[in-house]
């Protein structure tokens, strides 16, 4: 089963374990609860008080000094879901502006043309930026060249950037150098060989995006980086190349 991070919504994983033990055992007490869960009475009575105060919980009273917990149903999470994003919609409201105000990056793109970034998180924030950049555009679609080689080092530190494409609905058309990668949905994947494996092996990785051209490396220690220059002369030379090869790939 897939492990469930719930702490985005400042639950842990004892609340969690509570939880679900009242709801597979139906109304409990205290006692009952921690003998089921194997949590001591004190720290189930605090877990308690908070599922009850996000509305997780409720209570049943059988005598004036015992009462008996139940769990609200599982789509009571979908209220808090929500509540969440309104919170970092509100956060996002308030803090771009604040940073904006400390910031020598114009509003509109990069200070300068070009921009480089560094390791596992550096390519993160570059694949960030092309998600941000794509959904922004009138027609949510971008290019990329894909070589083998590089494949293995895009996503380390960005595991769902596909289920997140795909959610936004962001269209992306590839040129894959080499053999293997996938179509998923929202794709078009065409196919170049290299002239040999030699020359595959020092390929980059390259991504087309609105106004901006990333091109994706990595060093002899194997230590990938990365350059983004935002141009649109640039990009556009780099989509017309791109959209030639791509009439030639089968």
């Amino acid at each position: 089963m897939k492990q469930l991070d719930i702490s985005l919504l400042g639950i842990d994983g004892r609340d969690f374990r509570i939880y679900k033990t009242l709801l597979q055992s139906g109304p409990s007490s205290i006692r009952a609860i921690a003998q089921a869960s194997g949590i001591n009475r004190g720290s189930v009575y605090e877990s308690l008080k908070k599922l009850s105060a996000i509305g997780l919980i409720g209570y049943q009273q059988q005598t004036a000094k015992t009462k008996k917990y139940v769990a609200e149903p599982p789509e009571r999470f979908d209220g808090l879901i929500a509540e969440k994003e309104l919170e970092l919609k509100g956060l996002q409201t308030d803090i771009i502006p604040h940073l904006r105000a400390l910031s020598h990056i114009e509003p509109d793109g990069f200070s300068l043309p070009s921009r480089i970034y560094e390791d596992n998180e550096g390519i993160a924030a570059i694949l960030r930026d092309v998600l941000a950049t794509v959904e922004s555009l009138d027609v949510k679609q971008y290019r990329a060249i894909s070589s083998q080689q590089m494949r293995q080092y895009m996503y380390k530190r960005f595991p769902n950037f596909t289920k997140q494409r795909l959610a936004k609905k962001l269209f992306v058309k590839v040129l894959a150098i080499g053999g293997g990668g996938e179509t998923t949905e929202f794709s078009e994947r065409r196919w170049l060989s290299a002239q040999d494996d030699k020359q595959q092996e020092k390929m980059a990785y390259t991504i087309i995006y609105g106004t901006k051209l990333a091109i994706i490396s990595i060093t002899e220690l194997n230590v990938p980086h990365g350059i983004v220059i935002d141009d649109p002369a640039i990009a556009s030379m780099q989509a017309f190349l791109f959209d030639q090869l791509w009439s030639q790939a089968r």
